[in-house]
């Protein structure tokens, strides 16, 4: 069984995992984005003066290249949660779907603390490898 999923992180949390069949296609994406976006300033830049912007002009923020796992934190969350799925036991699609809800709670803010912490160390990599891919 198989199951397309999306989410965010920010440094205050994780966003919540939505699910799409098929392929992620520029369609989806966009409306996964416009369904999910607003909640996402709203809960994790209430104070920020740019979220009621952003909503009102349609304007979304800077896309992370999608071809730069050694940067993208989010890798790293699928990793973990891959990890914490071992754990269940699952035979069909609804049983994944609720074991990969179960598992996305299961992260600790620690965790997603500890990722962040981590960027620095991840540049400087990056840098000294002229780009090339690092051990993250």
């Amino acid at each position: 069984c198989g199951v397309g999923i999306w989410s965010y992180l920010t440094c205050h949390g994780l966003g919540p995992i939505v699910f799409y069949d098929g392929s992620l296609n520029s369609d989806k994406y966009i409306d996964i984005l416009d369904q999910h976006l607003p909640t996402a300033y709203e809960k994790f830049l209430p104070q920020s003066p740019h979220s009621k912007i952003f909503q009102e002009k349609k304007i979304n923020p800077i896309s992370w290249p999608p071809n730069s796992a050694d940067l993208n934190l989010i890798e790293n969350m699928w990793s973990i949660l891959d990890d914490k799925l071992l754990k269940y036991n699952i035979n069909n699609t609804e049983q994944l779907k609720t074991a990969l809800k179960m598992a996305w709670m299961e992260i600790s803010n620690d965790t997603i603390q500890k990722l962040f912490e981590s960027m620095s160390k991840r540049i400087r990599q990056i840098i000294k490898r002229r780009g090339f891919a690092s051990h993250y």
